[in-house]
């Protein structure tokens, strides 16, 4: 289940950021599975991002959070690969790109190869890769 519905698994529950009592109860609510999610679950044997993502490459885009690593949604997929394409194809392209999460919004820097949360105090930030 993403992240942000599950937070409180390590310390107590706050209501206001995490709904569920469980991730059993999460899993049941049919506001989340209709949503467009921002997580995808890789734990799958083969994960199939959309087609729509890349032309010439066959991956996806990832990030590490506290459960291992997540795809991104298919959106935040082209945009991170366009970034990464006119990164490669002309030296003088910003290597940063705004995305948007469910709840925080966030710039992934390919050529540092990390995403951080521009809207976290802490400014909060994760691994990335392409697989």
């Amino acid at each position: 289940y993403p992240e942000y519905l599950v937070r409180y698994h390590v310390g107590s529950r706050v209501k206001s950021r995490s709904p569920y009592e469980s991730k059993i109860e999460a899993g049941k609510s049919k506001r989340w599975r209709s949503s467009s999610s921002f997580e995808l679950d890789v734990s799958t044997s083969n994960p199939q991002p959309s087609t729509a993502t890349h032309t010439a490459r066959k991956g996806f885009w990832e990030y590490l959070s506290e459960s291992g690593w997540v795809a991104y949604d298919a959106t935040n997929q082209t945009l991170i690969e366009k970034t990464f394409q006119d990164v490669k194809t002309t030296a003088t392209s910003p290597s940063i790109v705004a995305i948007k999460g469910p709840v925080w919004d966030y710039e992934v820097d390919v050529a540092k190869m990390l995403q951080t949360n521009v809207q976290h105090p802490s400014s909060k930030q994760r691994k990335i890769r392409y697989t």
